[in-house]
């Protein structure tokens, strides 16, 4: 890698950060890049090659603009009551991604012990596999292992996504704040008896509208507040 390739690599890390809030929607991501931001998706690392999220890529502007208007909830004013809240317009992105947890059947419970080790036996004294052993695992507290996996695996996927885009040329922005059970219907994903699946967080990716700040919002003139400046994280380094 020359030093060119390295300051654009550099450059990407950086924007990567930043959260866009407008976006010029009358561009359109070309395929090829789609196919890149789709296979930064689906290959990227996880514990155990697990499949942990099923990921839904949106271009079609009316149901991404749907789900966007399920965002409401960015405060903006603490000082009244109740506060006075907005919504998330990096969301209404020329590409947006929602990353929805994977089925039961796609995420076995003992998937965390590997793949090929059916004749082990837990601590609990039960062969692998078997229901007993996986309730006495559940009473022990360990699903919370399993939560844990699924929220770093997700983590990652979503690092993935935004730097490859950001390679690219394109801006991005994470949302966490939005309806989640309006964004499934919206999906046409139906919930189970638990709640289940989750949608566990959106990116929008795409063009910047170069007529504004980054930070203000997409249809009205609230500026959102930003702590980019404020990250300072200390590198341990020994």
């Amino acid at each position: 890698m020359n030093q060119t390739e390295q300051n654009q690599l550099v450059e990407a890390i950086k924007t990567s950060e930043k959260c866009q809030r407008n976006w010029d929607l009358n561009k359109t991501i070309p395929q090829e890049h789609l196919d890149i931001i789709e296979t930064a998706l689906t290959r990227c690392p996880s514990k155990q090659s697990r499949i942990d999220y099923i990921p839904y890529m949106i271009t079609t502007k009316e149901l991404i603009h749907r789900i966007y208007e399920k965002t409401d909830g960015f405060v903006t004013d603490h000082t009244v009551s109740p506060p006075t809240t907005t919504t998330n317009p990096q969301v209404c992105a020329n590409l947006l991604i929602a990353l929805v947890t994977a089925p039961d059947r796609d995420k076995e419970w003992m998937s965390r012990y590997g793949k090929d080790n059916t004749s082990a036996i837990l601590s609990s004294g039960y062969p692998l596999g078997e229901k007993a052993g996986e309730e006495h695992d559940r009473n022990l507290g360990l699903k919370k292992l399993e939560n844990k996996n699924t929220l770093l695996n997700v983590g990652v996927a979503m690092g993935y996504i935004v730097l490859v885009a950001n390679q690219l040329g394109y801006k991005t922005g994470i949302c966490n704040c939005f309806n989640g059970s309006d964004v499934k219907r919206l999906l046409g994903i139906k919930s189970n008896e638990a709640g289940l699946p989750s949608v566990l967080g959106l990116i929008g990716i795409g063009y910047a509208d170069e007529t504004k700040d980054r930070k203000q919002h997409m249809f009205n003139n609230y500026v959102f507040p930003s702590y980019s400046e404020e990250k300072n994280i200390e590198v341990k380094k020994l």
